[in-house]
């Protein structure tokens, strides 16, 4: 498991830190063609077009390569905390639109899931949706999403988790679902039963999750 110190306090900042986490994608697999875009983005415009010299990158790409044949392509892809409503759907469709894209591809895409805290009730509501608070998540939701990760569908693309800042409760399930984990210095991933409980059904999701990992 490799293990990467990103550090961020801006969106400026935050922008390049994505950026050098793809450079150290390239690094590790090599061949990867980074892209810093949304993964509806990319999928419209098609992997050809995304590469030919006199196209214009889109807003927030960065400029990529030309593609050989044995070229790997990268994706980022937001998972939004608390994993609560369709959020974890969310996810499953980008990632089935980026492994349709490139069914042809003679490696498979790397995305990196990026699990960000977001706000789910507007400024001046009383509660956040279901009454989770900024904190937790679903167990029904997180483990739906690991095991369509762990899936013969999921394993179609190549899974790496990035952690730019701490992940607990249940929304640790989907982490422990990707082939690889990077981390920000000062992110920590665990306390899953930070929200309820851990009963026999519970913890039997998560070594089956585990287990698929192994």
């Amino acid at each position: 498991m490799h293990a990467i110190s990103i550090e961020t306090t801006n969106s400026t900042l935050r922008s390049a830190c994505v950026s050098a986490l793809l450079v150290w994608l390239c690094l590790v697999w090599p061949g990867t063609a980074g892209r810093n875009v949304n993964a509806e983005t990319m999928i419209a415009q098609g992997p050809n077009r995304a590469n030919q010299a006199d196209a214009e990158p889109p807003a927030g790409t960065l400029p990529a390569a030309p593609q050989a044949d044995s070229e790997r392509s990268g994706y980022i892809v937001d998972v939004e905390l608390p994993l609560v409503g369709d959020r974890d759907e969310l996810v499953k469709r980008q990632i089935r639109r980026i492994a349709d894209s490139n069914r042809d591809a003679a490696q498979r895409p790397v995305v990196v899931l990026r699990f960000i805290r977001t706000a789910i009730a507007k400024p001046g509501d009383d509660a956040d949706q279901g009454g989770l608070g900024s904190r937790g998540s679903q167990f029904e939701r997180c483990l739906s999403l690991a095991r369509f990760l762990t899936s013969p569908e999921g394993a179609r693309v190549r899974l790496v988790a990035y952690l730019p800042e701490t992940v607990e409760g249940h929304a640790v399930l989907p982490v422990l679902a990707c082939e690889e984990i990077l981390a920000s210095s000062t992110a920590e991933l665990g306390r899953a039963a930070i929200d309820e409980p851990l009963d026999a059904s519970i913890e039997g999701a998560y070594r089956d999750v585990v287990s698929r990992r192994a």
